[in-house]
């Protein structure tokens, strides 16, 4: 029989040599004329207005510009605030920027007043802590400088291969990666040219790691130091050396894993989480992340003091001459004693000497994270929690926060949970009532 005729297909290709008014859209791509065709623009002989720009179209891959400390941070003050961008605050900030909007139910600020006085400039402080921008001179430069090192030095190990080779293997990966980007036709429709997209690649091989590596900080509250440390010089100059030493000890643990991240791409509305416990004022560095860790031990050491008590309870059984649990101080110390000592061990970051030197500025972190206080007055928060924790034997009467290490405040929060609550609902009736016991927690303050 005839055997069917094959259909061959043809493809046209039209070259367009086109004037350079011709030119619409930032990207500079001619319009599509052609019914439906594809229409790229291959390429423009203008050169980048900027010379940051004319350098990166030099660069022949991501790694080249990310080591390039002027290109890196060119493209980190450019993209900055777009990092912030991919982050969704919890809810009950409905915006960093209005975070001080938010109100206790008595009509009083939840929010430190440090917070009101940020108001709208949060994300504008971090940044300006993060790169020195003209006219501003919130953070020490050698300080922002590591800072920006250490960032460029965990991007740089994305980007570096395991086992780099020889010169003509590293030669070929760079032509390969060129040859990609000309042929991703998705990337060259969104450039429009091969030098625009090319362009596009370059910054994005920056800004979508720092994206991931901000949010693995901005996560654990650990950039919400920084607008303190602005509005403070006195703690600015103390603690923001603390600061950036304990960035680079912890950078390791912070920034593992961060490649794994799903960024969403730019056009969609999705962005990354944060955790609902964000805080975005902390008095001291990294406080979030060290009530994170002290409280995994915490609850590790649940089961010793458990069987502690139930050891107790038995031998009282057997004996009815043991006195009752409540009076077994002297048992019950020893053992909190070794559990503090436990947790100051398997956590450095808890015994350091800023830490301990600002044991009051951790207490006052952790009161606002838990919100212990909420409904009483802000300026007599952590006196209410100190005076109602000062009725513990866990705590002491002879213990105030700033002689409290983290360990042991931890400790005594747990072991007098109830208690503590109840103490506190008593103040806040006692308020209700209009009796003015504000002056009185004053007054032994001061005392102490």
């Amino acid at each position: 029989g005839q055997q069917p005729s094959v259909q061959r297909r043809k493809d046209a290709v039209f070259v367009v040599h086109m004037e350079r008014e011709k030119r619409v859209g930032q990207s500079g791509s001619c319009a599509s004329f052609l019914m439906g065709w594809d229409c790229y623009t291959v390429d423009s002989l203008e050169q980048p207005s900027t010379t940051e720009e004319q350098a990166l179209l030099r660069c022949r891959t991501p790694l080249e510009v990310v080591r390039a400390s002027d290109l890196f941070l060119w493209i980190v003050k450019k993209e900055l605030l777009w990092c912030f961008t991919r982050m969704r605050y919890p809810a009950r900030f409905a915006s960093v920027f209005e975070a001080a909007t938010e109100a206790a139910p008595d009509g009083s600020s939840a929010a430190a007043p440090l917070v009101q006085d940020m108001g709208s400039g949060y994300l504008s402080i971090v940044a300006s802590c993060l790169v020195q921008r003209e006219g501003e001179a919130r953070f020490p430069r050698h300080q922002q400088e590591e800072v920006l090192r250490l960032l460029q030095h965990a991007i740089c190990q994305h980007f570096t291969p395991p086992d780099v080779g020889t010169e003509a293997d590293a030669s070929s990966s760079e032509d390969r990666w060129l040859q990609e980007l000309a042929f991703d036709r998705a990337q060259l429709a969104q450039g429009g040219s091969l030098s625009q997209t090319k362009l596009m690649s370059l910054r994005n091989a920056v800004r979508r790691p720092l994206a991931k590596l901000l949010f693995c900080l901005e996560r654990c509250s650990a950039l919400a130091f920084l607008p303190a440390a602005c509005k403070d010089p006195q703690g600015s100059g103390q603690l923001v050396p603390a600061w950036v030493a304990t960035l680079r000890e912890e950078a390791p643990l912070l920034f593992a894993n961060w490649d794994e991240i799903d960024l969403p791409r730019e056009d969609t509305p999705e962005s990354l989480p944060l955790p609902t416990e964000f805080n975005p004022c902390t008095a001291l560095p990294f406080s979030a992340l060290l009530q994170s860790r002290l409280e995994s031990f915490r609850v590790m050491a649940e089961q010793e003091l458990e069987d502690v008590t139930w050891i107790e309870e038995a031998e009282r059984q057997e004996d009815p001459q043991v006195p009752q649990r409540q009076q077994l101080s002297e048992a019950g110390k020893e053992t909190l004693d070794c559990l503090e000592k436990i947790m100051l061990v398997s956590v450095p970051l808890s015994d350091k000497d800023w830490v301990r030197a600002n044991a009051h500025l951790y207490a006052r972190d952790l009161i606002q994270q838990r919100q212990l206080a909420a409904g009483l007055p802000a300026a007599f928060q952590e006196r209410a929690v100190e005076w109602a924790l000062q009725q513990s034997p866990v705590f002491g009467e002879a213990r105030t926060f700033a002689t409290c290490s983290p360990a042991r405040l931890h400790l005594a929060l747990w072991q007098f949970e109830e208690p503590l609550a109840g103490l506190l609902d008593m103040l806040r009736e006692l308020l209700r009532s209009g009796l003015d016991i504000l002056p009185h927690l004053q007054q032994q303050q001061q005392q102490q």
